[in-house]
């Protein structure tokens, strides 16, 4: 979510939505609300469900189905993923490991939005880390903030130290 106050000469609604329309024609795709507010409730009111909106698209739980039930597993409590045999296993913060039911895709395509979001990495073929559970990266492989090393690939190691220096530098800007 973003938030544009502009402190100069008074804009009347026409203007505003000029301005609106040239941007979402300038960048192809652009999601822009434009909401007229009379009075200053009305504004606060604007900017609170814009907040709330902008909050519930973001990604903070993972479904994942055991052979009992679906688990709404909260990001921070995954450390990683591992696959192997058709299965999906989550190890959790609390030391737990559930097992998935039998799987028909791949495991990076069910971890996709997670992946995409650059939420979790993957490091192995069958590997994926919860990017906010890494400490450090060595040649010994990832270590997680729990004291476990996870064996990381030498193809995911270049790609992991690219990525993590872009990320760095974004930071810095």
């Amino acid at each position: 979510m973003e938030v544009v106050l502009y402190e100069g000469a008074p804009l009347d609604s026409r203007r505003v939505q000029e301005l609106a329309s040239q941007a979402v024609h300038a960048f192809e795709g652009a999601d822009i609300n434009l909401i007229h507010c009379a009075t200053e409730q009305e504004l606060s009111a604007a900017i609170c469900g814009a907040a709330a909106r902008d909050v519930a698209g973001r990604i903070n739980a993972f479904p994942f189905r055991t052979r009992l039930k679906t688990h709404l597993l909260r990001l921070p409590q995954i450390r990683y993923f591992r696959s192997a045999d058709h299965h999906l296993y989550a190890t959790l913060t609390t030391g737990e490991t559930l097992v998935s039911r039998t799987m028909r895709i791949s495991a990076r395509a069910a971890l996709a939005p997670l992946l995409d979001r650059r939420l979790f990495f993957q490091i192995s073929k069958s590997t994926f880390v919860n990017m906010a559970h890494v400490a450090s990266v060595s040649l010994d492989g990832v270590h997680l903030d729990d004291g476990s090393i996870l064996a990381i690939s030498r193809k995911y190691y270049a790609e992991f130290l690219a990525w993590s220096k872009a990320a760095k530098t974004k930071k810095h800007d």
